[in-house]
């Protein structure tokens, strides 16, 4: 069995009994408990659970996987409104037709997907699940979505089978990635940790890097690193930012486009 198969048992276990044990997973699944203890090992890393005195619970949606600033997709839609669909649009005149890009999960990359709709022969991978329905309604647009378990919060689909899904296996011309903090000392990160190794897939999957984040957001470092600066070619902001923090990133090689 392989270990992305491994894994998905293992959390849908998880998600029954809230408590797994290593002997019971591995009589299960049928295979050793070195084989099981690593495999734990491997979703501990990625926030999904946490491992105890044999085996390990699972972490729920709460403080174990997210900081305060996590809150939920409802709640971010609320927030700079006008910004985030100024933005969503600029970026989405980036996008020519007869490319593959990524959106990632998140309330600005929503807005890209909005004005997506007019494209021709492109192709969208995502792991969130409304991106995904809202290209659909165009017949020219190819959506991917990359699977996983879906987190409500946020919309999106994360776990093992999304990285696995990621890694190797796409390649694009540009993603377009979303983030709660970006600042020349911390680069880009986030305030949840179970999407970063999701981000990261995505970075590794993409010819180019475009962050796309309202202004707020620009000089603020977040809960913990997606990547760092210099893997962004372009940050995709408001005309709100902060024209000495422009400068900066700008003195780092990155191209700001403002909308």
């Amino acid at each position: 069995m392989l270990r992305p198969e491994r894994e998905l048992k293992i959390i849908n276990k998880l998600r029954v009994d809230k408590i797994v044990h290593l002997t019971d997973l591995s009589s299960a699944i049928g295979v050793s408990e070195n084989t099981i203890r690593r495999d734990l090992q491997r979703l501990q890393s990625v926030g999904i659970l946490k491992r105890t005195h044999g085996g390990a619970v699972l972490v729920e949606d709460n403080r174990e996987n997210r900081s305060s600033e996590d809150v939920d997709w409802l709640q971010r839609m609320k927030q700079s409104p006008l910004e985030k669909e100024r933005i969503g649009k600029q970026a989405a005149g980036l996008v020519h037709d007869g490319e593959a890009i990524i959106l990632d999960a998140g309330t600005t990359t929503m807005q890209i997907a909005h004005h997506l709709q007019d494209s021709r022969n492109v192709t969208v991978v995502t792991n969130a699940v409304n991106i995904g329905l809202e290209l659909a309604r165009n017949d020219s647009i190819t959506v991917v979505l990359t699977g996983g378990i879906l987190r409500e919060l946020s919309k999106s689909l994360v776990g093992p089978l999304t990285e696995e899904f990621l890694v190797g296996n796409i390649h694009v011309d540009t993603l377009f990635l979303s983030a709660r903090g970006v600042s020349i000392e911390a680069g880009v990160t986030n305030a949840n940790t179970i999407e970063v190794p999701i981000k990261r897939a995505m970075i590794r999957a993409a010819r180019q890097v475009i962050l796309v984040v309202t202004h707020e957001k620009l000089g603020k470092q977040s809960f913990t690193q997606i990547t760092p600066l210099e893997t962004v070619a372009t940050i995709v902001t408001d005309s709100g930012a902060d024209p000495a923090l422009l400068a900066a990133f700008e003195a780092r090689g990155i191209k700001i486009i403002l909308a």
